[in-house]
């Protein structure tokens, strides 16, 4: 009887609103680019308007999260690639965020990243470009004239990424 209302305890509070388990959809690709002023790892403001004019992929990390870690050499690949950027921002890194750093030295994180602070605080960097997001890793896809062109809740391969941004390219109008 004790585990069942643990259970039931555990499943009221997964889905709680503004819980972990019930993020809100993405927003639609018709929204402005979000646009709000980081600090990068080196201490310099970066935006993600510095990036408009190419496929710019925008991952949120954690310094704990395996996942993250385990796709972090696809962005890397990705980064390195003509016509495609990547800005990574970090959060939920704690009170320290030299655990953030430290994590992008060991994995030789090759992109730019900028400190997001918590996804629990509604004024975080990362809350005011992923406002939808609620865990990591979330990886958005921005086409180059700024436009939401992907949406990845959780892991996503470079592969899924290279697709979309060739789908994209193919339906777009000639010009």
């Amino acid at each position: 009887m004790r585990a069942l209302l643990i259970a039931c305890s555990l499943l009221l509070a997964a889905a709680a609103p503004g819980s972990l388990a019930a993020p809100s959809a993405p927003p639609s690709a018709s929204e402005p680019l979000p646009d709000p002023a980081l600090r990068s790892f080196s201490g310099a403001p970066v935006r993600l308007s510095d990036f408009r004019g190419k496929w710019t992929v925008l991952a949120l990390w954690a310094p704990w999260c395996p996942r993250c870690k385990a796709h972090f050499p696809d962005l890397n690949d990705l980064d390195a690639l003509p016509g495609v950027a990547v800005l990574g921002l970090a959060a939920d890194y704690g009170i320290d965020p030299q655990s953030a750093l430290d994590v992008a030295a060991r994995y030789r994180l090759r992109f730019p990243n900028a400190l997001g602070g918590s996804l629990r605080d509604p004024s975080s960097p990362a809350r005011a470009l992923l406002p939808e997001a609620s865990f990591v890793p979330v990886t958005v896809l921005y086409a180059p004239d700024g436009s939401r062109a992907g949406f990845w809740p959780g892991y996503v391969s470079k592969r899924a990424i290279l697709e979309r941004i060739g789908r994209a390219k193919s339906s777009a109008p000639a010009r």
